[in-house]
């Protein structure tokens, strides 16, 4: 008898130490397709963060709503003094049957 193996299409708003372990964790657990966008992808360090996202097989996208697209479940894993803003961000372009 063979395993099936968990569907999931996920995304993480926030790329850095919460955002990378928990996207890095969910491709490892055998996520069908597993996004993020930063706010500091367009920064100084932004090529660097997209490279260890693409290397830990997570799709960097230009924009949250980019990133959301077509995603299950989005996971903001942001600061608190982040959240309220970016809640209201994903507000405009979160499709139905999306969990955020």
């Amino acid at each position: 008898m063979s395993e099936a193996k968990a569907s999931l299409s996920a995304t993480l708003i926030g790329f850095g130490e919460a955002g990378s372990i928990l996207s890095s964790g969910l491709v490892k657990a055998g996520a069908q397709s597993v996004a993020t966008y930063d706010i500091k992808f367009d920064g100084a360090d932004g090529e660097a963060m997209m490279a260890r996202a693409r290397a830990a097989g997570v799709h960097p996208a230009p924009t949250p709503a980019e990133a959301a697209a077509g995603a299950e479940i989005i996971i903001a894993a942001l600061t608190a003094s982040a959240s309220v803003d970016a809640a209201r961000i994903a507000a405009t372009y979160i499709k139905p049957n999306q969990y955020y």
